[in-house]
């Protein structure tokens, strides 16, 4: 009887966790966005009211500063 009962388990946990596993690869798409400005890190200004956001030399960016944000 126990040998019946793990035997149905396993069965049905595989028939429900087989249509998710299916529907999940089915939904995973890739996709590739191309940005026309420049990155945070190489942004010098010359948009009005956007501060320059790269870092000066042999420094490094700050992401959690105001203008980064």
């Amino acid at each position: 009887m126990k040998t019946r009962f793990i035997f149905l388990s396993i069965v049905l946990i595989g028939l429900v966790v087989a249509p998710l596993a299916t529907v999940s690869a089915e939904e995973t798409k890739t996709y590739i966005v191309q940005l026309k400005g420049d990155p945070v890190v190489a942004y010098e200004g010359g948009i009005k009211g956007l501060a320059a956001t790269k870092p000066g030399k042999g420094n490094k960016i700050n992401p959690n500063s105001k203008n980064v944000k």
